[in-house]
């Protein structure tokens, strides 16, 4: 595991199975348009000029480790979902590597993944034998997960005073549970997408605020350096509200080929609706840079970063434009190149 800081990469593998009307077949649709498909992965083959297929293996996902690694990337932060979920096969792929101890992971993942108020010892269960795994991510010997949309409580009796009593009961059972099979408690780290209180990270006494990514919707082909002012803005805030603050970097915001052919599952989205709503993809430089302020803000500010942690969006959103895996139009990996000196200097 590498030492130093350790920059965490989200996963939305979107790109995995080419199941009729799954998440990724409407992923692949989304990027058929030839306009879009510099940004397809490598595991990508085309059908027809308006049609692509995702053509993973674990001779794919084994390249992809090496890349982020090369990278200097620290783990890679899958999106979870239930094991029977299309969306669970990359982190399949992952776990049967051989050389999946090169790249450690670890989980971002919603309230429900833990279950429900009264029923929830086996979810529990299951995330302490994989924060045993030795290639999972931890700072010495705490776990680190992230709790994205900590504010969906369905399953706990609903966004209100008794479901985050409820979930926090949740957590704190996963507390116990991790220091009973000998490690540290997880290093919980709440995900707070575009709002910025301290709610949830009070409620669940969390260890850290962070958020999956930061988007840009009011803005018409806007410069990459406005978005990446915006991320330093979020860390300014969650420190000014008294959170401990692992420092949120973005790779890109860019939309539009779900814009122009919308999931199913976001019926609220009109196609061409927004087109001109996007983030100007950055240069190598700026994309370095980037990193190197949030390395930076990190190793000036140990009180209110007191974990070595930076988080990015993302690794693979390749349908939102938050890319750092290698792609048709950057096949060799150049933003890798870019960002790894920084990242090792850490």
């Amino acid at each position: 595991m590498p030492s130093g800081l350790y920059v965490t990469a989200a996963r939305w593998d979107g790109s995995y199975n080419n199941d009729a009307n799954s998440v990724a077949w409407e992923n692949a649709n989304s990027l058929s348009n030839p306009v879009y498909q510099h940004r397809l992965p490598l595991h990508a083959e085309d059908l027809t000029s308006r049609r692509i297929r995702w053509s993973p293996s674990q001779a794919t996902m084994d390249a992809e480790i090496l890349a982020a690694v090369s990278g200097g990337l620290g783990a890679w932060a899958f999106d979870r979902y239930l094991p029977n979920n299309t969306l669970s096969r990359g982190l399949g792929l992952y776990q049967s590597s051989s050389i999946k101890s090169q790249m450690p992971w670890c989980s971002i993942i919603e309230p429900y993944m833990f279950g429900s108020t009264g029923n929830y010892a086996t979810e529990i269960a299951t995330l302490v034998s994989e924060f045993q795994q030795p290639h999972h991510l931890k700072i010495g010997n705490r776990p680190v997960i992230y709790i994205y949309l900590p504010m969906l409580l369905t399953n706990w009796g609903g966004d209100n005073a008794a479901g985050r009593a409820n979930f926090r009961t949740a957590l704190d059972a996963l507390r116990t549970a991790t220091v009973n099979a000998g490690l540290g408690q997880p290093i919980i780290v709440v995900m707070m997408g575009q709002a910025r209180d301290m709610t949830y990270y009070n409620a669940y006494a969390a260890d850290a605020m962070t958020s999956y990514s930061v988007g840009m919707s009011e803005d018409l082909d806007c410069p990459f350096s406005v978005l990446a002012a915006r991320a330093k803005q979020y860390w300014a805030d969650w420190a000014a509200l008294g959170a401990k603050v692992v420092p949120l970097v973005m790779t890109g915001w860019d939309r539009r080929p779900i814009i122009e052919r919308p999931f199913s599952y976001d019926p609220s989205q009109i196609p061409f609706d927004g087109m001109r709503q996007y983030v100007v993809y950055p240069t190598n430089e700026e994309l370095r840079q980037h990193f190197a302020d949030a390395v930076a803000y990190v190793n000036n500010n140990p009180t209110i970063c007191p974990f070595p942690l930076v988080h990015a969006y993302a690794w693979n959103e390749f349908s939102e434009g938050g890319i750092l895996a290698p792609t048709r139009g950057d096949p060799t990996g150049s933003k890798l190149a870019a960002i790894r000196d920084t990242i090792r200097r850490a």
